[in-house]
């Protein structure tokens, strides 16, 4: 921690949401990957509810081709708001007004190329600024009581450091790390507290895998990074004039500008950090990780509906036999879901 810096805040935050969602094809042929519903709301609108909720003031969302959906999700519906008054159905009206953030607080712009998280992150360098930003992939829905990003931003004001770059992080089996970016923390991560890592590597082998501590899509980073990735996209540019006059199917010519390798560049000053984080976390970019969050967010949300339900009831002086049937009705709706959660094992 530096007692010369003044105190981080984190303002903006970028989600992005340009990817083709190839591990759920053929679903996410039409429909984006981020609009797949969890129980009741689009994969998308947790990570912004999660932000906002965090204290985030702005959202730029990375949208590509065929994405516009997303955008038409946050944005308020007059006609529909009308329809929904003149039916008499307030109770729908009120939630898809809590549910409509405020105007201007979320901006788009889309990705030309899809050429991985890092070239995504910088799309979004004009609306960044001079400033540390948070980035969140909506693929990775983050379950807790205390959400990942409030936990992150908690830890990032306890450190005070605008050029340090903080990843979340989770402890995994070692065969999962060909799938993440993967940290070498400089000792074994210890309590509540974040830890310094001196080395990032993406998607290694099982084998040549410096740790089992996987990012898991959250960051907070320095402004400085765009510097780094604006060298990447440079390079990259060069890389594709070159092969557009040899080979265009070469495998250089396709390789994902990374984000991990951006921040990499930083350890050297000993700026990166890992931030262990508390909570369930499920991978919504493929089917098992997206029913088992379906099923967790169901049961959540239902149990919730039971209590104030029976409470309901209650202040109304309904009878014990009715409350009764209610709870009946609950139980069996969460047994129905214990039995997908457990053939899903």
């Amino acid at each position: 921690m530096s007692e010369n810096m003044p105190e981080c805040k984190i303002r903006k935050a970028v989600i992005p949401a340009a990817g083709l969602g190839t591990r759920m094809l053929p679903t996410t042929k039409a429909i984006p990957k981020e609009m797949l519903p969890v129980f009741d709301k689009p994969l998308i609108h947790y990570a912004v509810s999660e932000l906002f909720n965090a204290g985030i003031e702005s959202i730029l969302i990375v949208t590509g081709l065929g994405k516009h959906v997303i955008e038409n999700h946050f944005a308020r519906d007059s006609a529909l708001e009308q329809e929904l008054i003149v039916n008499g159905k307030i109770r729908e009206l009120e939630n898809i007004k809590n549910n409509t953030p405020v105007e201007g607080s979320i901006a788009f712009v889309r990705q030309s190329q899809r050429l991985g998280l890092g070239h995504a992150v910088w799309c979004a360098r004009k609306w960044i600024g001079e400033e540390p930003f948070f980035v969140s992939t909506p693929d990775e829905l983050l379950l807790a009581e205390i959400s990942c990003v409030k936990q992150m931003l908690d830890e990032y004001q306890k450190i005070n450091n605008p050029e340090v770059a903080l990843i979340a992080a989770m402890e995994m089996e070692k065969k999962q790390t060909q799938n993440y970016g993967v940290l070498e923390p400089v000792s074994r991560p210890q309590g509540n507290s974040s830890f310094q890592v001196k080395g990032l590597v993406e998607k290694p082998k099982p084998e040549n895998a410096p740790s089992n501590f996987c990012a898991i899509g959250r960051y907070i980073l320095p402004a400085k990074i765009i510097g780094n990735l604006e060298l990447a996209v440079i390079n990259k540019k060069m890389e594709q004039s070159k092969h557009s006059k040899s080979d265009n199917n070469s495998s250089d010519n396709n390789q994902e500008i990374q984000l991990t390798d951006a921040i990499a560049s930083f350890i050297e000053k000993k700026t990166v950090a890992g931030y262990l984080y508390k909570g369930e976390r499920y991978d919504c970019g493929k089917i098992g990780g997206w029913v088992a969050a379906n099923v967790a967010v169901a049961k959540q949300r239902i149990e919730k509906q039971k209590m104030e339900t029976q409470y309901e009831i209650k202040i109304e002086g309904g009878l014990a036999q009715k409350d009764n049937e209610q709870n009946k009705h609950w139980q069996q709706t969460i047994d129905a879901l214990d039995k997908i959660e457990n053939h899903r094992k």
